[in-house]
């Protein structure tokens, strides 16, 4: 099941400025291991699904998975060949808006061989560039 809110207050949020440049820092809180964002941007609830999923699948279920961040920002689209103005359109997906030094994920319980390849193969499945932290 997709990441999404139970209720929303707006269905349209303002964009903001994902370009910033923050401090990396690998605070991990629960697990040994972990996925940090080194790049701003978006991720989408269905790419962090596909992340977490391909993570839990190389760890074989075992040991415990965190993840830190949750897509709360609905981003519409409107159908094409439609006219302008009218407002704005449907909520396509759901998106986390994501800065450097943010942690994604944190792994606990299970050997470093296959963390380091199970957080790898997640990684590839995100937007951005990230880096293993631990």
């Amino acid at each position: 099941m997709l990441l999404a809110p139970k209720k929303i207050k707006f269905k349209k949020v303002r964009k903001g400025n994902t370009k910033t440049k923050a401090l990396i820092s690998s605070n991990l809180l629960y697990g040994n291991y972990g996925i940090i964002a080194l790049e701003s941007g978006y991720i989408h609830a269905t790419q962090l699904e596909a992340s977490r999923q391909t993570i839990n699948r190389h760890l074989e279920r075992k040991g415990r998975i965190w993840t830190m961040i949750f897509p709360d920002i609905g981003i519409t689209k409107r159908p094409t060949q439609i006219r302008i103005g009218k407002g704005t359109g449907k909520i396509k997906y759901w998106a986390f808006r994501i800065q450097p030094g943010k942690i994604i994920f944190e792994v606990k319980g299970v050997s470093i061989k296959k963390v380091e390849q199970a957080l790898n193969s997640g990684a590839h499945k995100l937007p951005l560039k990230v880096k293993l932290v631990k």
